[in-house]
């Protein structure tokens, strides 16, 4: 499900903080709470904005723009995370760029499944698939900040989430 893969820019950060705190040294988990406040307060008001302005375009359009964005968000991170103040202007962004998907994933599962089982069955699907996301990146993530650095487990993101989108024309499910 493509809600899994938005998991990739939202989890991603808890794991590469940890390496971040043992490299700057300086830092403490203060500066933490920033970054993760930042990506808080923007996917909150993001959800609002972005469920009212989503149901102007086509949804795959709009989680195939949100899903790229994010994923430009993720690799600027692996460039510039040493700066504190570039971090969470970063993260913040990618927060807003993750709330573009919600609205949209249950707007094209709808479109989709027009029929009642089969929205069900799909609906089911999507409803678990947080729990998939986030444990693929989990693992995704601290085996690239172990085996490469920290850095490289935001590029591994970033192309998670730049290069496995959904078809940006609505697609024919099977099931």
């Amino acid at each position: 499900s493509t809600y899994a893969l938005t998991y990739f820019g939202k989890v991603n950060l808890s794991i590469v903080m940890a390496a971040l705190l043992l490299v700057y040294t300086d830092w403490n988990m203060y500066y933490v709470g920033f970054v993760a406040s930042g990506f808080f307060a923007a996917y909150s008001i993001g959800q609002f904005l972005n469920g009212q302005i989503s149901e102007r375009f086509n949804p795959y359009v709009y989680i195939t723009v949100g899903l790229c964005l994010s994923g430009l968000a993720n690799m600027f991170m692996g460039f510039l995370g040493g700066f504190l103040v570039a971090l969470i202007v970063l993260e913040t962004m990618d927060g807003f760029f993750q709330s573009m998907n919600w609205s949209s994933i249950v707007r094209a599962n709808a479109e989709l499944q027009a029929e009642g089982q089969s929205r069900n069955k799909s609906s089911t699907i999507l409803g678990t698939s947080y729990q998939f996301g986030s444990s693929v990146t989990y693992l995704v993530s601290a085996f690239s900040v172990a085996t490469w650095g920290w850095q490289v487990a935001l590029y591994v993101v970033s192309s998670f989430l730049t290069f496995t989108q959904p078809a940006v024309n609505r697609p024919q499910l099977i099931m």
